[in-house]
Order: structure tokens, then sequence, then C-alpha cells
């Protein structure tokens, strides 16, 4: 019976039936074609990609496996970030008070954190009306410099001559072998400027590794 219950027509043949093939990007397809229609076709496979017969394909190889250096990062410590005074402390000398009276302005006192140079300066400025005390500093031997302006010290302890103002500088890196941060501190006032640049070699904060050579 067909589809709707109706005898087939006996004697009847069945249709001629062509069986055909074509590649289908690299895949043979077969089918068969009919007076009816073309029944769905098979896939036969897709060929795998043939490599080359010369090998050529792309290798991977490590630094380290061909026995070459790897790339190496330096790592610096607290220490030898910190750049360390080339001088020794102006206080450590007896006539500290006398050299502030005589002078007006003297460097009291240098402590360094990391990249951070704190200072204390004693100047004269009794009797001023307006007074500016800090530090200039350079990094590229007097090139160009900057000031560090200094504040008044809340610890006036032990200041007999003058009043104690502190300062801040950061040096912006790890300082390399041959390059320091030079500074000298000064007072300004209405009656006049002075300085202490160290005796006129200033003050001098370098790489520690360059005071062990």
């Amino acid at each position: 019976m067909d589809a709707h219950g109706a005898p087939e027509s006996p004697g009847t043949d069945p249709p001629p039936e062509e069986v055909f093939s074509h590649s289908d990007g690299g895949a043979e397809v077969r089918g068969r074609r009919t007076r009816g229609g073309i029944s769905a076709p098979t896939r036969l496979g897709h060929a795998a990609p043939t490599l080359p017969s010369d090998g050529c394909r792309k290798k991977v190889q490590f630094a380290d496996a061909l026995g070459l250096d790897l790339a190496s990062v330096k790592r610096f410590s607290a220490a030898e970030e910190a750049p360390a005074p080339a001088f020794s402390m102006p206080p450590e000398s007896a006539d500290f008070d006398a050299r502030v009276r005589r002078c007006h302005v003297a460097l009291e006192d240098v402590s360094v954190s990391g990249l951070e140079v704190r200072g204390l300066v004693r100047a004269l400025t009794s009797g001023s009306r307006r007074a500016e005390v800090g530090a200039r500093y350079t990094l590229d031997e007097w090139l160009s410099f900057a000031d560090a302006h200094g504040a008044l010290a809340p610890d006036q302890v032990g200041a007999e001559a003058g009043t104690r103002f502190a300062f801040t500088l950061r040096v912006p890196g790890p300082l390399e072998a041959d390059t320091a941060v030079r500074f000298a501190v000064f007072c300004r006032t209405e009656l006049g400027e002075w300085w202490d640049n160290n005796g006129g070699w200033n003050y001098t904060l370098c790489n520690p590794q360059t005071l062990l050579r």
C-alpha cells in the first residue's frame, strides 16, 4: 500500500537508479539519483591534511634547553636602594653652635629611609619678619636643581643657637655607581642670604657600593 492505503499497481518496476559521487572540500560524497529525486548523500570522510614530506614542522625550543642565558631581573634590596651620606654629620664638631652663630645657617642632621632623605637645619632667624630655610639639591652636577623647603621643626630641644627647621627630599630611584645627590642648605631673610655647602664640597649622597671602593 502507498501512504494513503491505496494498493500499488502490480508489476510496476522500481524507478531506475543512478549512482553518483563528487568531492566536497576534500571529502568524497556518494548518493543515488532517481526519478523521484536524490537520496540523502553519504559522506565517506574527510581526508587528513598531509604534512610536507621534508618534515618542515614548526619547532619550539627554549633558551635554557640550548644552554643560553635566560633574561635576568635585577632586584634591589632596601639597603641598595637607599643613598648613603658621603660625609660626617656636622654636629660631631664640638663647635657646632659657634658655627651656626658665625655662618647663620648649618646642616644639623640627615637621615635616610629608602629613597626619602630628611634633614634638619639650624638657622639664625630671630628678629626677621620672614625667613626661608631649606635645601637646594641636584641629580646632574648642578645642570638642574630643585629646592626642598623647610618647615619649623616641632622639636627645638638642644637648639642653643638658631632655630631648627626640617626638610625632606626624595630621590627618584636607586642611584647608579656614577651618580650622586648633592645639596646645600640655605637661609634667606630680609637681611640677606646664607649658605652651608660643606665648605665648598657640597653634601653628597651616593650609591652605598661606591663608598666600599
